[in-house]
């Protein structure tokens, strides 16, 4: 007898690692060591095969043939967290890599867990992995981001629900591009801060927005939050880059999950499990951007600024 789960598509995390395999003709000779990169690619496309059969389960799919995609995708996520201890990372990325083996394992611990699920209690399982999979999104950015490989964005779809919200339909908008004339240290600070006190408004008229919808099911101040949030999204965008190199990388991987957030928490979704992951994707954001103003008022402080 086949038991339809019709909620386990819709709560699918995306958790995909990187790219699926080397170009043809690009593996090195035999006296020739891979780079960090390739080897992180290489281990990464097992993995990446093992969740994309778990990503396309239909949402009529047994329990049977969860279990059996889930169990394989556990095997290929200790695999790879294994794999990641042979590669040779630089110093500075070693705290990311262990980081990010952790995360591995506690996916994979999770995702065997399935083994004791029913027709049941399988939708809330998945719908629980999805939030696992949350932070090991950062983790493997952090690894990415440590590597030269660009951050990769894989959401899911927003469940279907019978409310939605008046959300803006403004794009996404992109890290500051250094293309850009840089501007000085002092400047960019003055320029961040506004921006910083605009986004932490911006979260709050949302998080205020989410507490009125818990309260009484109103969503006109959560739709409100989320026009503030695009707008300052727009404007922290249009910064040109500051010249230092980390610095510009925090305010970049803030502004990042801050449109990681928005994509996130402005859909028009009012579905709890999508809203709980992109409060965590804009709490990241704040921190960054914290971390990239700290950055800055240290070289003020020490004379480099401009």
């Amino acid at each position: 007898m086949r038991t339809a789960v019709a909620a386990f598509t819709l709560t699918m995390a995306l958790v995909v690692v990187g790219l699926t395999s080397l170009p043809s003709g690009a593996t090195p000779g035999p006296h020739k060591a891979q780079t960090p990169k390739k080897q992180y690619l290489a281990a990464a496309s097992k993995l990446n095969t093992a969740q994309t059969t778990f990503n396309a389960l239909s949402k009529n799919a047994t329990i049977s043939i969860i279990t059996k995609a889930a169990l394989n995708l556990a095997t290929a996520f200790a695999t790879f967290s294994n794999a990641l201890k042979h590669i040779h990372f630089t110093r500075n990325a070693e705290h990311d890599v262990r980081s990010l083996e952790t995360h591995m394992l506690a996916n994979a611990a999770y995702l065997r867990s399935v083994t004791v699920q029913t027709s049941s209690t399988i939708a809330s399982w998945a719908s629980q992995y999805r939030v696992t999979s949350t932070s090991a999104t950062m983790a493997i950015n952090a690894v990415r981001h440590d590597l030269g490989l660009p951050v990769t964005t894989y959401l899911p779809s927003a469940p279907t629900t019978t409310t939605t919200l008046t959300t803006p339909t403004a794009p996404l908008v992109s890290p500051p591009s250094t293309s850009q004339p840089p501007l000085g240290v002092q400047a960019w600070v003055s320029a961040h801060d506004t921006i910083f006190n605009k986004f932490a408004d911006a979260v709050s008229a949302w998080v205020n927005g989410v507490q009125a919808l818990t309260a009484n099911g109103d969503t006109t101040a959560m739709a409100q939050g989320c026009q503030i949030l695009g707008s300052v999204l727009q404007e922290a965008a249009a910064i040109p880059p500051i010249p230092d190199a980390d610095a510009q990388s925090q305010f970049a991987a803030g502004l990042n999950y801050g449109n990681m957030g928005y994509r996130t928490g402005c859909t028009g979704s009012t579905d709890f499990n999508v809203i709980s992951e992109a409060h965590g994707y804009l709490a990241q954001a704040d921190d960054d951007l914290l971390a990239a103003s700290d950055r800055t008022t240290q070289l003020v402080t020490s004379g480099a600024g401009g």
